[in-house]
């Protein structure tokens, strides 16, 4: 009997170490893949700092030359509103050629008609009404 409960005993911590033997296999390969999602997320985070630091370089660079950068604008605001008063005079200058050239172009029209109209009374022969 003491055999048996000497086997048994040994059995059942055989069984016990197996066991715990499995635990922590389970527990070590869990441990791993935490490790490996810690190492993942610190590159991650150490790119996020990288691109954050050179954000900041690049902030203080423009803050650097906040004066130089608002002095440029505003030399382009006055290049381009000079550019506006230099395309209002042209339009000016062309609505005012156009009223001329309408002018000119209706007074050929008409001129064309009379002589027009002049050929065909001399080619039938008649005679121009009398004006008044």
């Amino acid at each position: 009997m003491t055999q048996t409960k000497t086997s048994q005993d040994y059995a059942e911590v055989s069984q016990s170490i197996k066991s715990i033997f499995d635990l922590t296999s389970r527990i070590d390969e869990r441990v791993k893949l935490i490790m490996r999602k810690q190492d993942q997320m610190e590159e991650k985070l150490d790119e996020r700092l990288a691109n954050i630091h050179e954000l900041e370089g690049r902030l203080r660079l423009v803050e650097s030359n906040k004066e130089d950068i608002e002095k440029e604008v505003e030399s382009l605001r006055d290049t381009v509103h000079n550019m506006e008063l230099g395309l209002q005079a042209v339009e000016i200058q062309t609505e005012g050629h156009e009223g001329k050239w309408k002018t000119i172009i209706s007074f050929a029209v008409q001129i064309a008609w009379v002589i027009l109209a002049a050929y065909l009374l001399m080619k039938l022969g008649i005679q121009a009404p009398a004006v008044p």
